[in-house]
């Protein structure tokens, strides 16, 4: 087990980073097919082909789940994952060709790096070429590349990104989750600088009337923010099933972010269910292994955004949840503490 959503069997993880223009793409590649279900929370989702993935539509297979930087431009790297899936013939059957669906989602990082730096059908292309299973990167990569959080709030701006974890549960079945960390609320409580997701505090924090202002106290536009998150799993689960696991697996960001699922971010989480070798889902009826699954992605993805924070890296302007805490533990001057 490599703690990572390619502990999933069949799931693969790519991921190209535009390292000065600070962007990128992760592809979460499926190639023999996942069922699908989708969830949005947040007000302002930048996303391709979510509709397709309500129960009440027709589609049930995906091959690839894309995440990219470059807000709206970003998602123009799907189809360069779809020409990968189709020079491998990969894809649901028709008539005339095979096509493959990839689902699609963004993240607003145009304020960090290069705006004109923008994730191309190429960069989404060699993300999936290049999937494999094992270890994943974390941190400054793919689509997490110039991810960022608190950003709105009078709080502690800090760099995120790509993070990643998984769950055994009994009877062979794993859950696994990778998180893109990119929300307008803290990851941090702004008095004692310890992590939501770990230590909570919620209560002790005051109301935040702040919220309407950015870094330097600039306005903070809509749509800037963003938290995506896939959960995968190899329990035989249908459509109606998953899409109860993404809005479960919601909740890891409401222990984890504050606030979070605000007017100003696109909070969206898909969930897969592999069908290449699925297993037998856990719990004696079909409700209590939804709740039984549902609950390890939630706890997955709670991980994941914490891992997503401690692997990433300082870049101007935002330092790193490791080097702002080591400078706060050692009485020196906070990096960008606006609190």
């Amino acid at each position: 087990m490599h703690n990572a959503i390619t502990d999933v069997p069949s799931i693969k993880v790519g991921q190209v980073a535009h390292t000065s223009g600070m962007t990128g793409v992760t592809v979460i590649l499926v190639e023999q097919g996942a069922i699908c279900a989708a969830d949005v929370r947040g007000s302002n989702p930048g996303t391709l082909h979510t509709d397709a993935m309500d129960p009440l539509m027709a589609n049930r297979s995906v091959q690839a789940v894309c995440f990219a930087g470059g807000s709206l431009w970003g998602l123009a790297a799907a189809f360069g994952v779809m020409r990968y899936l189709e020079e491998r013939g990969l894809g649901v059957e028709t008539r005339a060709a095979r096509i493959p669906v990839v689902p699609a989602a963004v993240v607003y990082d145009l304020t960090v790096g290069d705006p004109k730096a923008r994730p191309s059908p190429e960069e989404g292309y060699r993300a999936a070429r290049t999937a494999c299973p094992g270890p994943v990167r974390q941190g400054n990569v793919g689509a997490g590349t110039g991810a960022t959080t608190g950003k709105g709030t009078r709080g502690i701006p800090l760099k995120a990104g790509v993070g990643t974890a998984s769950v055994a549960l009994p009877g062979g079945v794993v859950v696994g989750a990778l998180a893109v960390v990119n929300s307008v609320g803290d990851v941090v409580h702004p008095s004692t600088g310890e992590l939501y997701a770990t230590h909570g505090g919620f209560d002790s924090v005051p109301p935040l009337p702040e919220l309407g202002t950015g870094l330097g106290g600039s306005p903070s536009l809509e749509g800037e923010n963003t938290t995506l998150g896939v959960v995968a799993t190899n329990a035989r689960l249908d459509k109606t099933q998953l899409r109860k696991v993404a809005q479960v697996a919601h909740n890891a960001l409401a222990r984890a972010i504050r606030p979070i699922h605000t007017t100003r971010d696109g909070d969206t989480i898909f969930a897969l269910a592999v069908q290449e070798g699925a297993a037998k889902a856990p719990g004696i009826w079909w409700g209590e292994a939804v709740d039984i699954v549902a609950t390890a992605a939630e706890d997955a993805l709670l991980r994941a955004v914490v891992a997503a924070l401690l692997h990433a890296e300082s870049v101007p302007g935002f330092p790193s949840y490791k080097d702002w805490r080591a400078s706060r533990q050692t009485g020196g001057a906070i990096p960008n503490d606006t609190g």
